[in-house]
């Protein structure tokens, strides 16, 4: 069932930004992620959807109904920030029911479905405390718990995990995702973190300069990516002429010279034969390692396991070889 249809959306700021006319679907239970550089217009489109900004032009439907001009408190959405947000004079309890309140909801029932959604954040024993008394990652955890107690038929999320280090963000992240398969609840959220989007998305639209450029399951747009853009912002970074490729892989009659070769990092294999190159540059990440090799005219990246790297070091000779059917090919 399609939750949210948005159809031929434009809105310009002072002629400086524009979000291009553009059309979006999407799907009921899915984590559906916007992702792109910063200032491409994720975070606009975003608060065009919560009904934060109202459109130029087009139109919005939550399940069928038009609410392009419905306001944003009506939608019955629910939005978590980069910050917290938190009211400092409340408890936790207290900024988690703050919603329910507003919307009248009796005191039994608001205390009820606030314990249990501190309960589904893992923070159930800090009903009582204030915001002051909270890590960072609690006081999202506690935003979280605020956003899920109203039982929003759209759960938007605008970067929030963006400020958190690295382990609180990993924790976040995760339980994010599980409470959203358990729950049910649709969700947008926007990053600019391609690693982030491939860890939670079902489906995600890939941006810029206010035009979504494709729509896909990561997998997908990973491995067939529609235009250079979309490839290099995925992470691929080698992008070669057909000319170029020729010199790593055997091209078919059917590559013409106004195509570009997608090679996958992980797809070049460094082994005893091969196409000969020259090791410019390690870096290590974790559990694997990028290599930069520099052939005659160009360089490429290959992606092995770190404790291989350590087998080499800058100004090696080494072969390479590429996996045929892991290549894409896009238009020039």
């Amino acid at each position: 069932m399609t939750v949210l249809r948005l159809k031929e959306i434009e809105k310009t700021y002072d002629s400086e930004f524009t979000l291009a006319p553009l059309e979006l679907v999407i799907e009921e239970g899915e984590f559906f992620t916007l992702i792109g550089p910063s200032g491409c217009g994720k975070t606009t489109l975003l608060k065009v959807i919560a009904g934060l900004v109202t459109p130029d032009k087009g139109t919005i439907h939550h399940k069928g109904q038009d609410i392009t001009e419905v306001v944003a408190e009506r939608r019955h959405f629910a939005m978590m920030f980069q910050q917290p947000h938190l009211f400092p004079h409340m408890t936790v309890e207290q900024n988690v029911s703050f919603g329910l309140r507003m919307n009248k909801v009796p005191k039994t029932e608001r205390t009820r479905r606030a314990k249990e959604a501190l309960r589904q954040v893992g923070l159930e024993s800090f009903a009582a405390r204030y915001p002051s008394e909270l890590s960072g990652g609690q006081q999202q955890r506690v935003s979280l718990a605020r956003a899920l107690v109203v039982e929003p038929e759209l759960l938007l999320l605008d970067e929030p995990f963006s400020a958190l280090d690295p382990q609180l963000k990993d924790e976040m992240q995760h339980l994010v995702k599980q409470l959203q398969k358990q729950l049910g609840i649709t969700t947008v959220c926007v990053t600019h973190d391609q690693q982030e989007a491939f860890l939670l998305a079902d489906r995600m639209a890939v941006m810029k300069e206010g035009k979504i450029l494709q729509v896909g399951a990561p997998h997908t747009l990973y491995s067939h990516p529609d235009t250079r853009d979309v490839a290099s912002f995925l992470g691929h970074t080698n992008v070669l002429a057909a000319q170029d490729a020729a010199a790593l892989i055997p091209l078919t009659s059917l590559v013409r010279d106004n195509q570009l070769v997608i090679i996958p990092s992980e797809a070049i294999r460094l082994e005893e034969t091969g196409t000969l190159g020259v090791i410019k540059h390690i870096q290590l990440q974790k559990d694997t390692a990028l290599v930069t090799v520099a052939l005659s005219k160009f360089e490429v990246v290959a992606k092995v396991w770190a404790s291989r790297a350590s087998n080499y070091k800058l100004g090696d000779q080494v072969f390479l070889n590429v996996e045929p059917n892991a290549i894409h090919l896009i238009p020039n």
